[in-house]
């Protein structure tokens, strides 16, 4: 549930919100942000007129705030009704994609206005299309596509060689080019790099370490950068690039818009929004749940017992297929 306009502030004491809110941890005290929760557009609406018949009160436009974003996300059928350049919607159709994720139906019109994004959506919410396809859709309405407009940061180097591989299918048909940029490798990997940036490619996805190796050689400039999108946030913090990031950021123009997803929302990713992002928007979807049919199990056991467990588990279950992660 995506929350919109000036005229609402997250207030603990908000009755609503308290009803139907009491088991999400979403609020925040970021300068301009909004208390957002997800729930199925139907349920909310059902609680809500449940809500005011109940209490009393009378359907007025004022009470209406809680449903605007409500209507606006129930608008958005398809991914045609986002109006995406016709090149970008021939990728996407392509790709079999036709109805947007929830995560995608709230960030994708917020995101075309132009405005800052603190999102909160785990893995599997179909986060990446959130912010790959409007920001290929003005990238591709723009004249000149000479220069390097995006700067995707990412934790890993197979996040980001995944995000690039979704950049290449979706903008298949539009020409804006994009490149993975990110540490390990031989010295092919990084003169591939080199050249790819040298050549002005369109959409950067870097591990946060590589790409200050780049920006130190005065290889890569990013005057021209409009859009800084971090995935994976509390990750990246997680593994201590925070001053990495804030580094990056020196080398950006001050007028940009900033996108930041996470999968959580500690308070150090509040202190790196605090400082980045300018009035952002918040969505939170499934706020520290597992995605949507994943079957989370723990088993406490001693080292012996770990294989019998396997095997047990193995033989006892109906499974396609299996990986097994283990520490050495």
């Amino acid at each position: 549930f995506h929350r919109l306009g000036d005229d609402f502030t997250d207030n603990s004491d908000d009755e609503f919100t308290q009803s139907v809110c009491k088991n999400t941890k979403t609020k925040t005290n970021l300068p301009g942000d909004h208390r957002i929760t997800y729930l199925d557009p139907i349920v909310l609406l059902y609680k809500y007129i449940t809500f005011c018949i109940l209490k009393g009160y009378f359907l007025y436009p004022a009470n209406f705030s809680y449903l605007a974003p409500l209507i606006t996300y129930l608008d958005i059928v398809t991914f045609k009704d986002f109006n995406f350049n016709d090149d970008l919607f021939e990728g996407v159709s392509s790709m079999g994609f036709t109805t947007p994720t929830p995560i995608q139906g709230m960030a994708i019109p917020v995101i075309l206005e132009g405005r800052d994004i603190i999102a909160c959506a785990q893995t599997g919410t179909g986060k990446t299309g959130a912010y790959l396809l409007p920001v290929l859709d003005i990238i591709a309405k723009k004249d000149s596509k000479h220069h390097t407009s995006t700067l995707i940061l990412a934790p890993t180097r197979e996040l980001a060689q995944q995000i690039d591989q979704q950049a290449e299918g979706l903008a298949y048909f539009t020409g804006i080019s994009s490149i993975a940029v990110f540490g390990g490798g031989d010295g092919s990997a990084y003169e591939q790099q080199r050249r790819g940036i040298q050549n002005n490619v369109n959409i950067i996805i870097a591990t946060p370490g590589r790409l200050i190796a780049h920006l130190t050689s005065g290889i890569l400039k990013l005057n021209h950068l409009t859009h800084l999108i971090l995935d994976e946030a509390d990750r990246m913090l997680d593994m201590g690039f925070y001053d990495d990031i804030m580094r990056i950021v020196s080398y950006l123009p001050k007028e940009r818009q900033t996108l930041l997803f996470s999968a959580t929302m500690p308070g150090h990713i509040r202190t790196l929004a605090k400082k980045i992002l300018t009035n952002p928007e918040q969505i939170n979807i499934a706020l520290s749940q597992p995605a949507v049919g994943i079957d989370q199990q723990i088993y406490r056991v001693h080292d012996a017992q770990k294989t019998p467990l396997l095997q047990s588990l193995l033989k006892n279950g109906s499974y396609l297929s299996t990986i097994v992660f283990a520490s050495r």
